[in-house]
């Protein structure tokens, strides 16, 4: 039974991740997942995790598939427009793959607006550095009253 199968039947499923090695040499991470067989459902194949140079998801996908796991192919839209995840996807699906998870990432403006909400009632606070502070900005700390005479 496939995993749409045990999913459409209300089953609990098992899955793991694996993420595509930085280079070509898959036979060290392909001798590890032998070990998933008959334990797991599915496999999560990663995309673009952390932003790192890395084989596609769907090359490690099929990789995968040829050996008897079900792979879960992960497409990241972070780093592709329209054209390359159609192409993905039709790739992922002349290579017979059944199972896509899409993620879209957070919402920048949203999450910027949420920043700037908190940081209006919890701005950066220059004497004990708390408070919210944006990425890559510099708050000038003051050296409080130390009680001394």
């Amino acid at each position: 039974m496939n995993l749409q199968e045990k999913l459409r039947q209300g089953k609990f499923v098992i899955t793991s991740e694996v993420t595509p090695p930085k280079g070509i040499d898959t036979f060290e991470m392909l001798g590890e997942t032998d070990a998933l067989k008959g334990r797991v459902d599915a496999v999560n194949v990663s995309d673009g995790k952390s932003s790192v140079m890395a084989m596609t998801a769907l090359a490690l996908g099929h990789l995968l598939q040829e050996k008897g796991l079900e792979p879960i192919l992960n497409i990241s839209c972070r780093d592709r427009n329209r054209l390359a995840l159609q192409a993905d996807l039709l790739g992922a699906a002349a290579l017979g793959m059944q199972n896509i998870l899409v993620l879209t990432g957070s919402d920048r403006e949203q999450l910027g607006e949420v920043a700037a909400k908190i940081r209006s009632f919890r701005p950066p606070e220059p004497y004990k550095g708390k408070g919210v502070k944006y990425l890559e900005e510099h708050i000038r700390r003051k050296v409080g009253k130390t009680g001394a005479s």
